[in-house]
């Protein structure tokens, strides 16, 4: 989503990242090297991502009922933000 809106690609993306940039870093370098924005566009766009539900998209949906299951999320509400903080919290519990 990120590298379709600000027109990066993912290969770029990751050299920056496995070069050790920091999350500041890797944001200066989207802002200087992706499509310029405006704050309103920014902003247009974060909402709308924030409010994705993958289960909404017949291409995903199979796949995102799948991951919620075992993380006790009902994929008919849950956003894809919904799924990634509980898969982070998963995760971290883990380590």
């Amino acid at each position: 989503m990120l590298f379709g809106f600000k027109e990066v690609s993912g290969d770029d993306f990751k050299a920056q990242v496995e070069s050790g940039a920091s999350d500041e870093e890797v944001a200066a370098w989207l802002d200087k090297t992706g499509l310029k924005k405006t704050s309103d566009e920014v902003r247009a766009w974060s909402d709308r991502v924030e409010a994705y539900k993958p289960f909404e998209d017949l291409n995903k949906r199979e796949w995102f009922e799948q991951e919620c299951e075992p993380l006790g999320l009902d994929p008919k509400t849950s956003t894809l933000f919904d799924y990634l903080d509980a898969d982070d919290e998963v995760f971290r519990s883990k380590k």
